[in-house]
Parts: structure tokens; C-alpha cells; sequence
């Protein structure tokens, strides 16, 4: 049947009626027509003869017509091996057509048909097909690879140059950003360094960066190693590498403005304290803006106290006179910027508590100031931000707020952490981390609303959180809780206006001592 069949359709065609240049296979051992013997490659014993072809003669055949019959199981095999040959050998090779050799009613299976799809095969020609009809569907299918490929081509092309134009206006908006606005506007952030290239500075002046401390967001903080033979005094200098581009418009801009500006305060000689951490200097190279600050220490507050709280034999426990020293460094930190410069930091949490301990002494820094602002008494805050639940419900519920007594509640939350353990609130009002993650669905770039709300509900009642430190209070620190417990209520007052203020915080923990140690 097959070899009479394509002596039948093939009766009185010479290659050129299909076009230039198409080529002629066949899976099974069939003689070529009159005429095709040059166009014709028997591939029912050598399932890969195109792997021996030139590959410019391969480009510019226009397409490959495979004759074979889909009933028989060994050429489905040879089928599927000739597709693999052809896309390994070009990746862009013509038309890939099969040419039934039967007049039998063919049924191929679908998933059979699917891999050969998948393959690179680009159409069926019916059996039925003969003389100048077969000839005009093999041209009319080349016809529709070429539309298919231009279309393609097109729509390629149109991506490359959509491209190109994201990258030019994504360069005439970082000279906006980083030329113009950050000469007119942000004289704290210094020009360009040309001498350092883009991606992560391997070197800051004569420093080398050395293993990374942790990442966020924005970017990542990393150890600076000296010159070797320099000793550094204290435990170092680290740097905070920011992606500049995480820094996507002007507010961005203007918000790393502030937070430099503060941190350059609190470096100054007039308002330096030993519990903020020193910015010793700025540097701008093509991908990052590098704040060179001192080290504070390789742990931070949460950490350190998820330590002490593990029930395995890697607890590492915390003496009282460390919870003293903690909570008197904290007051006096916070103290400090509310009535000295007059600055609300507004995500005061363990994370952004830096320690470092002897065997006689733990020291606090606060670092991340991210999102910190000059707080005059009149000033008031109108961005939500923070962390919850160290975050005081207002700061999500109401606008605008005092961003100094948002500090204070955040503090409250801090030292129940240090007294009871941490995610206490969590664990007592059942807060999952997909509740304090989640965002509002009216407004998604908010967090969640009805968390905050829950939380000051909890709270409204003055006396809830003393009650709270009395049940799960540590037990080497329950001498602390008479002394505590009124404090707590009173930096966790609900009622922003009634909450405890910095000044009156620093004349009551001056008691500390006497109570405790």
C-alpha cells in the first residue's frame, strides 16, 4: 500500500512544484518518486541522517516533509527520533511536515500527537492529498511558518525595544534621582565614586568587606575588615550596602535623606550617645549607597534572647543584672533622642537592638533609622510603620499621631519580651505570623488594621499588661515584676495622650536599681 500510494500522489511532480528547497524523508523503506531521488533521505534504518547535514544547507532548506505511516509503532519511534535530531542540530530549522504513506482511516493518540507538537512538529498533510493539491498544501503550510516565524520575529523585536526603552527611562530616571535631586536636595549623600564598580563594593577605600552580619529588604550589612597591620579600636566597622535600586522616587529619596541626616546627628559630637551606633561615613557608587558605621556587635536583642529562652542545652541564660543593664540602657537611649534632639525612631524592636556582652557587662546600640524623623512637640506623624505588635495601635488606626509615644508603647512591648520571653503578645493573644503580615484588603499597602485593633482592645482595660507580666514573668526575674508591673501599664496605655513620656520614664527607672540588684 505505502509504495503504491506514493507512486499514485507523487505521478507526474518534480521537487520544484513544492517550493525550492524542500526536503524528502521517509520512515519506511519506500524508493523516491521519479525525479526526487536528490531530495530524497531514507530514515527507516538511520533514524538520524540530518545530524550529517551542513548545517547552512539546514538553514536554507524551507521545509522537511516526512513520509511515514502513524498505524505503525516502529515509525512513531523514528518520528520522534528525527524531531530531537532536527532541534538539536538548528535551533530555528524549517518545517517539520508528516505525510501520511496510507489511505487507512488513521486514529493517532493525543498524547502520542502532543509530544510530537512539543517536538517541533508543525503539521499533518491528509493521505487524501495528490498530484498539484499535495503540492499546495505543502506551500501553503511553508507559507504559514514563514507568517508564524515573521510573527515572531516581530514580536521579539518589539520586546527588545520595549526593553531597551525601560532601560533608557529607567537611566533618565536614576539621573534624576541620583544627579539632579540628589545634588539639590540630598548634599548628604556625596556624587558618584567612578573608581568603585557596580554590584557589591569589594572594597571601601583601604578597607575590604568582609562576611555578611544580615540582609533586609533594602540591602545587606556586612563586616569591614582593616589593611592588614591596622588594629581597629573597639570591635570595628561594619557597612550597610543599600540597593539603590530600592530607592524607586523622590519620597524613597527624600526618606534615605532623613535617615542619613538623623544618623549623622546622633555621630555628632553634641549629640552622640553611647547606645546609638556611629555612621562614620557615605558612599555612593553605581548600584549601592554604603553607610560605613561602627560595629555594635555580631547579634542582636532578639536573638540574644531567643537564646536564653531555648529548653535544650544550647540555652544560653541571662543574668539579672543583663535584664537591668538592658532596660536602663533602653530608657536612656530613648530618653535621650525624645528630649535631646528631639527624634522619634518609630521601629523600635529587638532586631534593631545590636548587643555585645562580657562576662560582666551587655551593651545596647540602636541601629536602623530607617524610618526615625525630627519630632517637635508640635509635629505629628501620619505614615503607619513599624512592626507589630511593637507598633502602638494608633500608628494603624488613627492619623495623625504622636510618633514619640508610639516609641514609648514600643518600648513597653521590648521590655515584656525581656521579662517574659519572646512573641509573648503573640502567644497571649494568638496572633499568627500570617495575621501580622497580612495586609488590609481595602487598603493593601497597609498592614492589617483589625490586628492593631485586637491588640488595643486586649489592652483597654489599664492593668491588663501587669496582669500579663504576672503570669508569665520569668521566674529568675519575678522580683522585678513589683516594680515593673505600674511601669508597664503605664508605656502601654492605650490612650496615647495618657502614656508614659520619656522625661517622667527616666525619674521612675532611677528606682531600678534599689529594687533589684
Amino acid at each position: 500500500m505505502g509504495q503504491a500510494w506514493l507512486d499514485e500522489r507523487f505521478v507526474g511532480l518534480v521537487p520544484a512544484d513544492f517550493g525550492v528547497n524542500v526536503q524528502f524523508f521517509t520512515t519506511a523503506s519506500l524508493k523516491p518518486p521519479w525525479g526526487f531521488e536528490d531530495k530524497w533521505l531514507d530514515i527507516s534504518t538511520d533514524h538520524t541522517p540530518i545530524l550529517h547535514l551542513d548545517r547552512e544547507r539546514l538553514s536554507q532548506i524551507l521545509a522537511l516533509v516526512v513520509i511515514g505511516n502513524p498505524a505503525v509503532e516502529r515509525e512513531l519511534v523514528i518520528m520522534s527520533d528525527f524531531l530531537e535530531a532536527v532541534e538539536l542540530v538548528c535551533e530555528h530549522a524549517a518545517p517539520v511536515l508528516w505525510l501520511h504513506h496510507t489511505d487507512a482511516q488513521i486514529n493517532v493518540d493525543s498524547d502520542v500527537a502532543l509530544q510530537f507538537l512539543e517536538l517541533g512538529l508543525h503539521s499533518v498533510i491528509g493521505s487524501k492529498r495528490s498530484g498539484f493539491e499535495l503540492c499546495l498544501d505543502v506551500r501553503a503550510n511553508i507559507s504559514q511558518s514563514d507568517s508564524q516565524a515573521y510573527m515572531l520575529a516581530e514580536m521579539e523585536n518589539d520586546k527588545q525595544a520595549r526593553g531597551r526603552y525601560a532601560e533608557h527611562l529607567q537611566e533618565c530616571i536614576d539621573a534624576i534621582l541620583w544627579d539632579y535631586f540628589r545634588a539639590r536636595f540630598c548634599p548628604c549623600i556625596p556624587p558618584l565614586r567612578t573608581d568603585i564598580p557596580a554590584g557589591l563594593p569589594a572594597q571601601l577605600d583601604s578597607a575590604t568587606r568582609g562576611r555578611r552580619l544580615g540582609s533586609g529588604m533594602f540591602g545587606s550589612v556586612h563586616m569591614l575588615e582593616p589593611p592588614q597591620g591596622v588594629t581597629t579600636t573597639g570591635l570595628g566597622e561594619v557597612v550597610k550596602l543599600i540597593v539603590k535600586r530600592s530607592v524607586k522616587d523622590f519620597q524613597d529619596l527624600s526618606s534615605l535623606k532623613r535617615a542619613i541626616d538623623i544618623m549623622h546627628m546622633f555621630s555628632s559630637e553634641q549629640w552622640q550617645h553611647p547606645n546609638i551606633v556611629k555612621l562614620y561615613e557615605v558612599y555612593h557608587t553605581p548600584t549601592h549607597i554604603c553607610l560605613r558605621m561602627e560595629c555594635a556587635g555580631d547579634s542582636n536583642l532578639f536573638v540574644r534572647l531567643q537564646r536564653r529562652d531555648r529548653i535544650d542545652g544550647r540555652r544560653q541564660p541571662m543574668p539579672y543584672k543583663f535584664v537591668v543593664q538592658l532596660t536602663k540602657q533602653l530608657v536612656s537611649v530613648i530618653a535621650h533622642m525624645h528630649l535631646g534632639p528631639q527624634v522619634c525612631h518609630r521601629d523600635i524592636k529587638p532586631e534593631n537592638c545590636i548587643i555585645h556582652e562580657d562576662e560582666h557587662r551587655i551593651q545596647l546600640k540602636l541601629v536602623d533609622f530607617d524610618m526615625a524623623m525630627v519630632h517637635k512637640e508640635t509635629s505629628m506623624c501620619r505614615s503607619p510603620c513599624g512592626t507589630l505588635p511593637f507598633t502602638a495601635p494608633e500608628v494603624m488606626l488613627e492619623s495623625p499621631y504622636s510618633g514619640k509615644s508610639a516609641d514609648m508603647w514600643s518600648l513597653g512591648i521590648v521590655l515584656f519580651e525581656i521579662l517574659c520571653g519572646t512573641r509573648i503578645i503573640e502567644q497571649v493573644l494568638a496572633l499568627s505570623n500570617e495575621e501580622l503580615r497580612g495586609a488590609d484588603q481595602d487598603q493593601p499597602n497597609r498592614p492589617n488594621t483589625a490586628v492593631a485593633q485586637k491588640i488595643r482592645d486586649f489592652f483597654r482595660q489599664y492593668g491588663s499588661a501587669s496582669e500579663i507580666l504576672e503570669m508569665y514573668i520569668l521566674p529568675d526575674l519575678r522580683r522585678l515584676a513589683q516594680f515593673m508591673s505600674p511601669l508597664i501599664d503605664d508605656l502601654l496605655n492605650v490612650s496615647a495622650s495618657e502614656r508614659l513620656r520619656a522625661d517622667a520614664l527616666v525619674e521612675r527607672i532611677k528606682n531600678l536599681e534599689s529594687e533589684g540588684e
